[in-house]
């Protein structure tokens, strides 16, 4: 079992509702997608082992690659920048 922590890129603050999925070297998504909670925590269990990516999506995606070992305990946080608002219309 792994999980970790979404948090803004600018100020720390947790990102609730990240959406967190994990893809073996091939780019298969392994299991199902989960969200993390109100502090921007998530547990995933997975059957996974070795290479792959974990891809953090609020609204802006970062993804991260990881090596989930043996135990198939794995930590892994993530800073994502924070989207910014459209440029206003050009008059």
């Amino acid at each position: 079992m792994g999980g970790g922590r979404a948090t803004n890129a600018a100020n720390e603050n947790p990102l609730p509702l990240t959406k967190v999925t994990l893809k073996d070297a091939d780019g298969i998504k392994v299991g199902e997608s989960i969200l993390t909670d109100e502090n921007g925590e998530y547990i995933k269990g997975t059957n996974h082992i070795g290479a792959g990516t974990i891809e953090f999506e609020k609204p802006v995606t970062e993804i991260k690659t990881v090596n989930v070992p043996e135990n198939g305990s794995l930590v892994q946080d993530a800073a994502l920048q924070p989207e910014l608002p459209p440029p206003p219309p050009q008059p």
